[in-house]
């Protein structure tokens, strides 16, 4: 399969049928070989230059139904950054209300997916995937560990 990069309106890269999907994976513009990802879900490259907290919210706004948003990203305890943003434990206080925006976009038990080095490891990053969880209302996990919330 070949896939093809082509620019939104809003500049960013898209793969896949968004309008058939009932998944969404956001890539930071940092993390190399993505378009294997493409297999079935939409994709969307943020801006290296924007803010990837904001950037995904304009993008969530027009998705409805959601099952899975799966976040590609650098990462470490309690922080995956996203684009020109970090979203911490420090920043998610600054970022709470489009967070909660998040859940109007995904379907009941959507999984918001982190795909990044560590994010959830320690104390730390279990109080940070807690917090999205509360935030979004979504089941929360990140690559590399078993801790998954659950909304049931």
């Amino acid at each position: 399969m070949t896939v093809t990069l082509q620019k939104s309106p809003s500049a960013s890269s898209h793969l896949g049928n968004p309008a058939a999907s009932c998944e969404i994976v956001f890539i930071d513009p940092a993390v190399t070989d993505y378009p294997d990802l493409a297999a079935g879900v939409e994709v969307v490259v943020l801006e290296a230059m924007a803010d990837g907290v904001e950037q995904i919210s304009s993008v969530l706004a027009q998705r409805q139904n959601l099952k899975a948003v799966h976040v590609v990203s650098h990462g470490s305890p309690g922080r995956v950054q996203l684009g020109t943003s970090e979203l911490s434990l420090e920043s998610i206080d600054r970022y709470s209300w489009q967070l909660q925006f998040w859940a109007e976009s995904l379907s009941n038990n959507a999984e918001l997916l982190i795909y990044g080095c560590e994010v959830a490891k320690g104390d730390r990053g279990w109080v940070f995937v807690n917090m999205l969880h509360s935030l979004t209302g979504a089941n929360v996990a990140d690559s590399l560990t078993s801790r998954l919330t659950d909304n049931n």
